[in-house]
């Protein structure tokens, strides 16, 4: 992109801050944002802009970690924020800062995935898979083993489908096919 992913402008916020905020209008009981490259940059950022909306900082929903092996992978980064969950957690739901999303997409994967009851959840469009994830707790310890030499998450998937304990969600949103990841990915979304 040629510049730090999180901190693009989307509708009118830093994407990372669109992101959380998102997130924050869900029933999720926590916000758990996991910070690489340029970690301090985009947490003023994502704060700075979080500002004007200061009931969602005084929730206590919003935890900001930085993972300094972020040079290694996604893997290190998933790790690091399910290292960060409470005990009691029964759902994660995993998503990239550059797929941005929607509240009411987020409440529409949780009912799924609360309702289908599987290990795993996906959405799916059109015969494709999208993002985010959404994850049963009995999963932790294989998120906190993910590595890239054995495919990430893309390699768990593989062997809970093998298992039979992934659920695919239809979903009609076309933001759960949504990937920034070049200036023109960016131009075609706005």
């Amino acid at each position: 992109m040629g510049a730090a992913k999180a901190l693009i402008e989307w509708c009118g916020l830093p994407l990372i801050a669109h992101q959380v905020t998102e997130f924050l209008a869900t029933r999720a009981d926590r916000v758990v944002v996991v910070l690489g490259a340029r970690a301090d940059d985009i947490q003023s950022s994502l704060l700075h802009a979080l500002m004007a909306r200061q009931e969602l900082l005084r929730e206590g929903r919003l935890e900001i970690v930085v993972n300094h092996l972020w040079e290694s992978g996604k893997c290190s980064s998933i790790r690091t924020g399910v290292g960060k969950l409470s005990p009691g957690v029964r759902h994660v739901v995993l998503h990239s800062v550059d797929q941005p999303t929607t509240a009411e997409v987020l409440e529409a994967l949780f009912g799924f995935h609360l309702a289908a009851g599987r290990a795993l959840t996906l959405p799916i469009r059109g015969g494709r898979r999208g993002h985010p994830v959404c994850v049963k707790s009995t999963l932790r310890r294989h998120l906190t083993e993910l590595r890239e030499e054995d495919l990430g998450l893309r390699g768990l998937i593989r062997s809970l489908e093998a298992q039979a304990l992934v659920h695919e969600a239809p979903v009609a949103a076309p933001c759960v096919h949504w990937n920034i990841n070049r200036p023109e990915d960016l131009a075609g979304l706005k």
